[in-house]
């Protein structure tokens, strides 16, 4: 059940580190402020995205594209929209799907592990994601144009799933540009965020899927 569940989770919501070397950053405390006066101060995020999978057992890369929105506290919206129409909300500790029609709700609090994922990702677009964790160990590296941080769980049961989740804010706007929930060396899901708009126009019923 469990694998089932991560696989549909990584499928969504991870990214492929890009391909640039990257060092410890010397003064965290700058850096961790940075982002989190940025991050307090964006009450909704929105975003297009493009994603894709690779999976190692399978010849090509799944690609679709769609819309992000995120809205404190912790309510996230993905809307795939190409190549299909998918939307998955988070909102108030549950899980609401609409395949196509088709609407389901899964309560996170009975999985302990999708709904410590889902944590991160909150934690990811509210920047705190470099707060010392009782689940992971967040390091926190630099190149050119990208702060990466790399947490990787401490829980055996986590690390059954999961090697490590990665997120990458933009050097010049502290703002998170990717997310990554890798499985292993070659199973991964690359999602790149663009047009990020700040406290724009968000819609409650955004996160509303009624069944």
């Amino acid at each position: 059940m469990y694998r089932i569940i991560l696989l549909f989770f990584c499928f969504h919501f991870s990214l492929f580190a890009f391909a640039q070397d990257y060092t410890i950053v010397d003064d965290l405390d700058f850096v961790k402020d940075k982002i989190k006066l940025v991050s307090e101060s964006a009450n909704t995020l929105s975003s297009d995205f493009t994603q894709e999978k690779h999976i190692s057992f399978l010849e090509n890369v799944v690609s679709s594209k769609g819309v992000f929105k995120y809205e404190k506290e912790d309510k996230i919206r993905w809307e795939y929209n190409d190549p299909y129409n998918y939307v998955v909300v988070l909102k108030d500790g549950k899980l609401l799907i609409n395949d196509e029609g088709k609407k389901n709700k899964i309560d996170m609090a009975q999985n302990i592990m999708f709904k410590k994922i889902s944590k991160m990702m909150s934690k990811a677009m509210s920047g705190d994601v470099l707060k010392e964790q009782k689940e992971f160990t967040p390091v926190l590296e630099q190149n050119a144009t990208s702060y990466r941080v790399t947490l990787t769980p401490l829980q055996k049961r986590m690390q059954n799933y999961l090697e490590t989740i990665e997120v990458y804010f933009d050097k010049e706007t502290y703002l998170v540009k990717s997310v990554i929930l890798r499985e292993g060396e070659a199973d991964f899901t690359k999602i790149s965020f663009v047009n990020m708009e700040l406290n724009g126009k968000v819609n409650e019923e955004d996160f509303i899927i009624n069944k």
